[in-house]
């Protein structure tokens, strides 16, 4: 399905990505449960929603998002089974089951209640989905592997709340419920709803006696938006879905519940239950009372018959007479002018039997005299027509002595001869003695002797029979058989090719189910035609009998006296008297005729196929030791796969049928496999699993397979090289093969640490030198960066670096078999140690997934993390950055990290990630450290921010070991061991972070700071930027001001230089602290902050302050004021 409107191209390019890989293959829904995948989902959803919610002209362009949000609702529904498998495994996956949260409620709030019945039905079904999920199985299909249920969630799994889930579960049968009665559901859209709690019911029992009362119930009171036929239609789905529920032996246990909601819908609860035996019962009783009926019809017609029989004395005129009548009253038979002629002769021939199957012995022997007298009827007829023409009468075998039992007192008269048939006299004697064969049958009864008299004498000119034949081919000369005709080699081969050729069209009949004619009759033998069906023994005959006609019939014998033993009637080859020129085109011809007729349809032939190459190995093994002989076998197995694969479907697994089950296979082979995998991409993955199944069951082939196999794990293309490595992972670690796999994982991230390839551009092609500038000079040079003659050089130099899109093929599958076996980590620090600093920070930014996945619970990565090797520290700190980026790191991994870090004095940044994790006096002790990060650069700015985040923020149930008043003033404490700098600027940090330090924070830190035996020097900073940030501390500041005087704040320098910046930042307001100052903190406050003169003085003229009037008028601010 393609797609195209205002969407992402990226999004709709996914979507159509994930249906034409699942769509073939559904266990490949697994490699798309990813973040990126369900954020192409959310968008995809919410816009599509967003652009047909609503909307009443339904063009083109509505119809369009209406596809988009079917199938971005349908591959979520196929996707989220295995994300909620990937969340219950791994705790780090916050931001999959956001995703998950976000779509679900979409879904609940909008797309149930779509006014689109598709997107409705969509939305139902993925329902039902997340229900099954967040719901207990019960019973032993708890145990299947295929039922992804709430089971799967730890009691303590920080994201997954076992409770919550099964809230939610409960809420969404209820949401179910609801669909059946609400207003606004059509009768389609509820019959979906039924269709989907069928297999909820039996999946989970639990939910049965709630979901059974709302099915009892759906139509109470009646829904008025539904027509009566609407209605009866529903309660016809419903006493279905009772019936579906009843005979599942999953809800044996509630059977009888079930039994009863059915009869409370309507339902006939007792004719369901009619036994199978008593059913068979009454058909057997009709079927015997239709067979009496029958019979006594039949006795009652013999009846008759026997009644209307003439006496045998009676004159024959009284028989013609009754023969005339039924004579007449045929020709009113409906049938009378049909051409039975037109009908095939298959079809007569069924008739015949059936009629003589239901034809008793008493009726034959009765009837069988009639016969005659139309059989005269016609010859008469054909003599009269044409008197004077002479024709011969081909005669039909018949049977001499095969007389039926039944048919004892019937008598066929012998003629006298068999040109000149004379009419047989009363007495049954002729003119030519009677053979013994006839003497021998017995008496005649008299009775059927006097009809059979009476119907001679009528004059007719019986044909002869089987005992006059049998009399004239005695009377014939002894005779010999002429000889055969010799025919030479090629027409004997010519023969062999017309019988191989003719089995071959019988076998196409028989696929298209079309009757077999043989065009050498005539036009009335060409109408017998009889449709070939192939059961299973003969199709296994012809398939053996055309495999060694064509592997072995070519081999034409002198004689067949070859054969000493007398055992072995096989076919000798005469290598002295073969031309071997001719002897190879002819059987070229002949095994071409078989290759191309396997090659037109090989998903039904690939048994003759491989038949064939077993009678060809045979072949070759027999004749290994001619030295005129050349072994055929692999030349036409070559050519066989070869002409077979241009015709392959892209899902066609024949082929991988035909190379399991071939007698040998060779390099060859697989290469034939990998070009037809690069000419036809769309067989890529056909071809994979085709090879994975080489590689696995045929070890001689096993090499080639794998070499091919792990090619593809490093290609370039990216869809390629992951549906390869998901293919070969699987292997590993427990299968034979798993050594091979790993040794080149690691010998391809080894590759890294040489020289890199060259560059390519997307398109494919190598990039050109720089073009040079018209006076010889390059770009480079002009700039002035490098002196000239050396510019070349250092182009070369810069582009010889290993880009992103040659170092990840190198990277994925070793990190998908780390995943699986995480010891293998440790050979990535040894090249992570030795590579460049571009590959270095590749691989930091590609080993996000591997990590994420492995867990700190990893016994193996603990032991990586404690005893890596030097130079792997950056490797190391983003292993943990990744391991404690959304959860607080576990004990065990916090003692690893302070292990490390205090034997090998390794950087504060060792800590950043697993601070979360440190007690509050851990955090004081390196908390000096953290903040000597610092350097005025944003970068450092943003680590320090986020370590000061993770400190005071909580996770999971688990509180923060520091809250934002405690870590505030531990900042403020740390001005002994840090640069002053460094200090403000980690403050400045925390009250970056408006949300967390609010005004309501600053306030208690300032009082907590207040009241510390010793003002930290960074007091005063707080106290200047809180007035700055916080005008509503105002009042507060000025208070503190108030509490510095009485602690003789001007005894610290440092501190009354703050001080007085504080004063003249709230200044007016901080008139009544200056007034509070003694004389020569006074003075010391207007020298350095002369503006406040003015307003001191009327402040303290208004509150008679005369002694700050003094000071002042000693300084000569008054006077001054005055003139």
């Amino acid at each position: 399905m393609a797609f195209s409107l205002h969407h992402n191209e990226r999004y709709l390019r996914s979507l159509e990505d994930f249906e034409s890989d699942v769509g073939s293959h559904p266990a490949n829904a697994q490699v798309f449960a990813t973040n990126d995948f369900l954020d192409v989902l959310y968008n995809l959803i919410k816009e599509a929603n967003d652009q047909t919610k609503g909307v009443a002209d339904h063009d083109e362009s509505y119809e369009s998002e209406i596809e988009i949000l079917k199938a971005a609702i349908r591959a979520f529904a196929t996707v989220v089974p295995y994300v909620f498998s990937s969340v219950c495994q791994n705790e780090a996956e916050t931001r999959l089951w956001q995703n998950v949260s976000a779509v679900k409620e979409i879904l609940l709030q909008s797309l149930i209640h779509h006014q689109n019945q598709g997107v409705r039905f969509a939305a139902i079904k993925c329902v039902q989905v997340f229900i099954l999920l967040q719901s207990r199985s019960e019973g032993d299909r708890s145990n299947s592997s295929n039922d992804i249920n709430i089971s799967l969630v730890r009691a303590d799994h920080r994201i997954l709340k076992v409770d919550q889930l099964l809230e939610e579960a409960l809420s969404m049968v209820k949401i179910m419920e609801s669909l059946l009665k609400a207003p606004d559901m059509t009768s389609p859209t509820i019959t979906a709803t039924l269709n989907s709690l069928v297999p909820l019911m039996k999946r989970r029992p639990q939910f049965v006696p709630e979901l059974t009362t709302a099915l009892i119930s759906w139509n109470r009171p009646p829904l008025s938006q539904l027509s009566s036929v609407q209605m009866r239609n529903v309660d016809k789905a419903v006493k279905l879905v009772f019936i579906t529920l009843i005979r599942s032996e999953q809800l044996s246990s509630q059977r009888t519940e079930l039994i009863n909601a059915f009869g409370a819908v309507g339902g006939d609860a007792a004719g369901m239950f009619q036994s199978r035996s008593q059913k068979l019962k009454e058909r057997e009783l009709r079927e015997r009372e239709r067979r009496e009926s029958s019979e006594e019809r039949r006795s009652a017609e013999r009846n008759v018959s026997k009644r209307s029989l003439p006496d045998p004395t009676s004159v024959s005129a009284e028989k013609r007479q009754r023969m005339g009548t039924e004579s007449n009253v045929s020709q009113t038979n409906l049938l009378a002018g049909f051409d039975l002629e037109s009908l095939p002769l298959p079809m007569v021939a069924e008739f015949c039997l059936a009629i003589l199957q239901n034809t008793t012995a008493e009726i034959l022997t009765e009837r069988l005299p009639m016969v005659y007298p139309a059989l005269n009827t016609v010859t008469t007829a054909q003599t009269s027509a044409a008197p004077l023409l002479e024709t011969k009468v081909a005669t039909p075998p018949q049977i001499v002595g095969a007389r039926s039992p039944d048919m004892h007192g019937v008598k066929i008269e012998p003629s006298s001869s068999y040109g000149n048939r004379s009419v047989s006299t009363p007495t049954g004697q002729g003119n030519t003695p009677e053979p013994d064969i006839v003497k021998n049958e017995g008496a005649i009864s008299s009775e059927a002797n006097s009809d059979f008299k009476t119907i001679t004498a009528v004059g007719r000119n019986p044909l002869p029979s089987a005992q006059e034949r049998v009399i004239q081919s005695l009377k014939m000369q002894p005779y010999a058989l002429a000889s055969p005709p010799e025919f030479d080699r090629r027409q004997k081969i010519e023969m062999l090719k017309l019988a191989v050729q003719r089995i071959l069209e019988a076998e196409k009949l028989s696929q298209q189910n079309l009757p077999i004619i043989d065009t050498t009759q005539d036009e009335d033998a060409s109408r017998r035609q009889a449709a070939v069906t192939f059961n299973s023994p003969l199709k296994t005959t012809w398939i053996l009998l055309i495999a060694k006609l064509v592997a072995k019939g070519v081999q034409i014998s002198k004689s067949s006296e070859d054969a000493s033993d007398g055992t072995n009637t096989d076919t000798k080859m005469d290598t002295d008297n073969l031309d071997n020129d001719a002897t190879s085109s002819e059987v070229d011809e002949l095994r071409d005729m078989l290759l191309e007729f396997i090659v037109e349809n090989l998903p039904y032939r690939q048994e003759l196929a491989v038949q064939w190459m077993y009678e060809e190995m045979r072949m070759d093994q027999h004749y290994a030791n001619s030295q005129d002989y050349q072994p055929k076998y692999f030349h036409w197995f070559i050519k066989l796969v070869k002409s077979a694969l241009p015709f392959l479907r892209n899902d066609d697994r024949s082929m991988s049928k035909l190379l399991l089950d071939a007698p040998d296979l060779n390099a060859e082979v697989v290469g034939l496999l990998k070009g037809d995998m690069e000419r036809r991409p769309e067989r890529y993955k056909a071809t994979i699993q085709t090879l994975h199944d080489l590689a696995l069951l045929r070890p001689p082939v096993r090499s080639y397979c794998l070499d091919v196999l792990l090619e593809y794990c490093i290609n370039h293309d990216n869809s390629k090289r992951a549906f390869a490595i998901l293919d070969v992972k699987k292997w590993v670690p427990d299968h034979a093969i798993s050594p091979i796999i790993e040794e080149f994982s690691i010998r391809s991230l080894r590759r890294l640490l040489d020289d890199p390839p060259e560059k390519i551009k997307e398109d494919g092609m190598e990039t050109e030198p720089a073009q040079a500038e018209p006076n010889g000079t390059s770009a480079m040079d002009e700039s002035g960066d490098l002196p000239k003659g050396t510019s070349e050089d250092a182009q070369a130099k810069e582009e010889n670096v290993w880009e992103r899109e040659s170092v990840i093929p190198h990277l994925e599958l070793y990190f998908a078999l780390c995943l699986k076996k995480p010891e293998l980590l440790e050979s990535l620090f040894d090249v992570y140690i030795n590579t460049t600093i571009q590959v270095q920070r590749i691989i930091r930014q590609h080993i996000t997934g591997l990590i994420r996945n492995i867990g700190m619970h990893s016994p193996k990565l603990l032991e990586i993390i404690g005893n890596f090797a030097p130079g792997g520290e950056t490797l190391i700190v983003r292993i943990l950055v990744v391991l404690c980026d959304t959860v607080r790191p576990t004990p065990e991994l916090v003692d690893v990290v302070k292990k490390v870090y205090q034997e090998r004095n390794l950087d504060a940044k060792f800590l950043i990630p697993v601070i979360s994790g440190f007690n509050k006096d851990d955090i004081k002790q390196h908390m000096p450290k953290i903040v000597g990060l610092l350097n005025g650069t944003e970068a450092q700015r943003k680590i320090v921010r986020k370590v000061f985040s993770r400190i005071i923020s909580d996770s999971g149930n688990v509180s923060a070991h520091m809250n934002a008043v405690e870590l505030l003033v531990v900042l403020h404490n740390t001005d002994q061991n840090v640069s002053p700098k460094q200090a403000i600027e980690a403050i400045n940090i925390c009250f970056s972070m408006t949300d967390i330090f609010t005004s309501d924070i600053i306030s208690k830190v300032l009082q907590h700071l207040m009241e510390q035996p010793k003002i930290p020097l960074l007091f005063m900073v707080t106290l200047i930027r809180s007035v700055a940030e916080h005008p509503d501390l105002v009042n507060l500041v000025l208070i503190l001001l108030q509490k510095l005087i009485s602690k003789r704040i001007w005894t610290s320098p440092k501190l009354w230089e703050g001080f007085v910046k504080c004063i003249q930042k709230t200044y007016p307001q901080s008139m009544k602290v200056v007034a509070n100052l003694p004389k020569s903190q006074l003075m010391d406050v207007l020298t350095k902050v002369p503006g406040i003169a003015t307003g001191l003085r009327e402040f303290a003229e208004q509150n008679g302050l005369g002694r700050v009037l003094v000071t002042m008028n000693e300084m000569g601010l008054i006077e001054e004021e005055q003139e």
